[in-house]
């Protein structure tokens, strides 16, 4: 199964080991405007790399797939033919082309919320990627689009969590028991090792929803230790892998706290009076979106990924599922 992970862009940069025929000062002067040349090459190149495209935002906005432009307009998305007839909420845009996974009949590829099947439309047709004997939920792309994780849910209320890619599933990350209690999403972090869930450990007696990572490769999984109290629900990965940020609850509802991934210390980044869900992080890790619920409606805002800066309203229509894509 492929891990495809981006490669770093290399820069090299060589200075003339000797100047002929310069005096001393000349030497020097152009000495300091080579150096300053490579200075300005260097930050050139390190802006390119801190600033990349931060990517598309597509959300779904009064029962319409949307993508919010550069200029900030929002704009329809038109979804392939096959799709025509599904609710926009039930689709999972690809991250990386026009193709979209949503859970079907695998008969007639037909949406099906408690569907045994998974498939992929693009415009050109759909493609049935995977079967399961059992209840398909949360459909979650790779990074490099290239394969689909989601949760497989047994007779007994448990789930397994497989990984396919075209043609059926590949492999399961956690098969014969999952601590897959109360899950509720999938999220795949960019570098393509780690699969984020939410779980309650069977047995736990009242234990709350954590966040729970798996090692694609290993398979073994630990639960994120964050400081935050209450449920925890909705995780969404920093472009570098390094940080997820949840929702999670307390006395006064959800808000978005940032943990990091290793050691699992988080803080609190948002403490909107309507709460905060279903966080998304830009491609260049510059923005986090969320849907917040205010007057009787889930509206779309934007916060920074530590939360200095206060959460900004981009949507004021019934809003969900925001993604960043390319």
């Amino acid at each position: 199964m492929s891990r495809r992970q981006c490669p770093h862009a290399a820069f090299s940069f060589q200075i003339p080991s000797h100047l002929p025929t310069l005096g001393p000062m000349a030497r020097i002067g152009l000495s300091v405007a080579t150096l300053a040349a490579l200075a300005f090459a260097l930050g050139a190149v390190a802006s390119l790399a801190a600033s990349p495209d931060p990517g598309r935002l597509l959300f779904v906005a009064d029962g319409t797939l949307v993508e919010r432009t550069n200029n900030g307009q929002v704009t329809p998305i038109e979804l392939p033919p096959a799709l025509a007839d599904v609710n926009p909420i039930h689709v999972v845009p690809s991250p990386v082309s026009d193709a979209f996974a949503y859970v079907c009949n695998p008969e007639t590829h037909e949406l099906q919320h408690n569907g045994a099947g998974l498939c992929t439309a693009v415009e050109s047709g759909t493609a049935l990627r995977a079967e399961s004997t059992n209840i398909v939920r949360f459909p979650t792309w790779s990074p490099d689009g290239g394969e689909l994780a989601y949760v497989d849910v047994s007779e007994v209320g448990h789930g397994s969590i497989w990984i396919s890619e075209e043609g059926g599933p590949t492999e399961t990350l956690c098969d014969e028991w999952c601590p897959l209690f109360r899950y509720a999403s999938l999220a795949w972090s960019p570098d393509g090792t780690t699969v984020a869930t939410v779980a309650e450990t069977p047995g736990s007696d009242g234990h709350p929803a954590r966040i729970v990572l798996f090692d694609v490769e290993s398979h073994d999984f630990r639960f994120l230790d964050g400081g935050s109290i209450g449920l925890q629900h909705d995780p969404a990965w920093s472009p570098d892998s390094r940080h997820i940020v949840y929702a999670s609850s307390d006395v006064d509802g959800f808000n978005l706290w940032r943990a990091d991934a290793e050691t699992g210390v988080a803080e609190q980044i948002t403490a909107v009076p309507g709460g905060a869900r279903n966080p998304a992080f830009s491609r260049n890790g510059s923005e986090v979106v969320f849907t917040s619920w205010e007057d009787n409606t889930w509206v779309l805002r934007s916060t920074s990924p530590d939360g200095s800066r206060e959460s900004e309203l981009i949507s004021k229509a019934d809003t969900s599922r925001p993604r960043f894509v390319q």
